[in-house]
């Protein structure tokens, strides 16, 4: 089993958490953040579609995190 937060000194990894916000986001549970020395945060949703929804799967994922 895959642990939820994973750190080095320099860069923090967490994996299927819920991100705090200050107000709310019904979408704030992103796949993996990587936080690189706590100044920037790159979020990343994975997704792996049939070769037909490939599509339809990118516009859901732009669609929930547009707020």
């Amino acid at each position: 089993m895959t642990e939820p937060v994973t750190e080095t000194h320099k860069v923090k990894i967490l994996w299927d958490i819920n991100i705090q916000t200050d107000h709310v986001i019904e979408h704030r549970h992103p796949d993996i953040v990587v936080v690189k020395d706590n100044k920037m945060a790159l979020l990343m949703n994975i997704t792996v579609p049939g070769d037909t929804r490939v599509e339809e799967k990118q516009q859901e994922k732009i669609d929930i995190y547009q707020n």
